[in-house]
């Protein structure tokens, strides 16, 4: 498997929570949205809670948790409820 790097972005609950608003990972190829989400509650446990239901977009749109990451730039948002 190939390494490559994407550019994380986090929304401004998530970013409080990591001290980062932006950062680059290094990625594994094939690595889906569910083994990133994994990957960034490992890296950032007291963001965790929030990531669990985070919202994860790459070009536009939102991914399924089994939809690879492409790469380029990730944008990481906290879920939000209102009404």
């Amino acid at each position: 498997m190939s390494a490559s790097q994407v550019r994380i972005r986090f929304g401004s609950a998530i970013a409080e929570k990591t001290d980062n608003a932006y950062f680059t990972l290094p990625t594994k190829a094939g690595m889906t949205a569910s083994q990133l989400r994994s990957e960034l509650s490992a890296r950032y446990p007291e963001a965790a809670p929030l990531l669990k239901s985070a919202l994860i977009f790459a070009n536009g749109s939102a991914l399924d948790e089994t939809d690879p990451i492409p790469e380029g730039e990730i944008v990481v948002l906290n879920a939000v409820a209102g009404g």
